[in-house]
């Protein structure tokens, strides 16, 4: 049968005893004293501790041993086999999590890398090569990152980028053949090494070879394009000076307008002042008036008159008396 723990009444120590020992007087071994140790029942299938073989009971009477604090084995698996088995699973989702991330970062790639293969199959229809050639390095990184490389796709896009760019480098290159170069092209002895790829270089000799009779044709295309565009330019050029012409027009009539309106206003303060405008665009603007001196011109200036008129585009203000008093302000450069 199993120990049981009892606590001595006179210094609260803490002891394990016999089962045997219920109900008998028995001494602490720590303070010596003699107590009575309770009558209990003992607990269902326990059994007597293997320490128990070794307790000596002294003929001075009963004694109980000091508990001893040895580490059980149903501490060992709290302590060691539980966290354990925590951690592992604690491992075991956080992998499951990473996976499913994994495949759903994968899946996203390869959802862009089709977005991307479509943009460059539309630039090569397109003619664009540098955009062609993006999207497709774009395309295959995405593939290579989700482990899924469509090398039936990329091959096919590839071809056709490089037949693109054959064609570019051959239209150009055949704009540019002489006379005499177009002669020896005419026989098949025509060797100009364009490419530093001799395979390539073959290549684009032999496709001009074959159309060497769009030469021609090409570069009448190219003339006429250059005198479409020549056109194109000579029109835009017109179509901006008569925008510009009109609207020089429209402010010179604006400063006509406002010209006959000063006229107005000075009459109606009962100042016979005439106001004229000259000059191109009507840019120039002359008062007159018989007492007009060097007061008045000091007036226009100090009360922000001549800055007002110069707003409204006039570029020279002059004022005369119609004698021999003049004055003028001009900002012209």
């Amino acid at each position: 049968m199993a120990d049981f723990e009892v606590t001595c009444p006179h210094c609260q120590q803490s002891l394990d005893c016999p089962e045997v020992l219920r109900g008998k007087s028995a001494k602490c071994p720590a303070c010596k004293q003699v107590f009575e140790i309770p009558k209990t029942i003992p607990p269902i299938g326990s059994e007597i501790p293997p320490r128990l073989a070794d307790l000596q009971l002294p003929a001075t009477g009963n004694i109980c041993k000091k508990p001893q604090h040895g580490v059980s084995a149903g501490t060992l698996i709290k302590w060691f086999f539980i966290p354990c088995c925590v951690l592992i699973c604690i491992i075991l989702v956080a992998m499951q999590i990473e996976s499913k991330n994994k495949a759903k970062v994968a899946m996203e790639n390869i959802k862009q890398s089709d977005k991307f293969y479509m943009d460059a199959e539309s630039s090569i229809e397109k003619g664009d090569i540098k955009a062609a050639s993006a999207f497709l390095a774009v395309a295959i990184s995405l593939r290579h990152s989700a482990n899924a490389i469509d090398n039936e796709k990329f091959n096919d896009l590839n071809n056709q980028l490089k037949t693109l760019k054959l064609e570019k480098t051959e239209h150009n290159y055949l704009l540019l053949l002489s006379a005499d170069d177009y002669a020896t092209l005419d026989n098949g002895k025509f060797t100009k090494h364009f490419l530093r790829n001799e395979i390539l270089n073959k290549m684009l000799i032999d496709d001009m070879y074959n159309n060497r009779n769009r030469i021609n044709e090409l570069k009448a295309n190219k003339e006429e394009q250059k005198r479409k565009d020549e056109m194109a330019r000579k029109i835009q050029e017109e179509q901006d000076e008569a925008e510009y012409n009109a609207l020089i027009a429209t402010f010179a009539a604006k400063r006509d307008k406002y010209a006959n309106e000063l006229r107005n206003r000075y009459l109606d303060a009962g100042l016979d002042i005439k106001v004229f405008v000259s000059g191109k665009d009507n840019t120039q603007l002359i008062l007159k008036y018989v007492l007009f001196n060097d007061v008045w011109m000091r007036k226009f200036k100090t009360s922000g008159q001549l800055e007002e008129w110069h707003s409204l585009g006039f570029t020279y203000i002059e004022i005369r008396d119609g004698y021999n008093y003049s004055k003028y302000v001009s900002w012209d450069k």
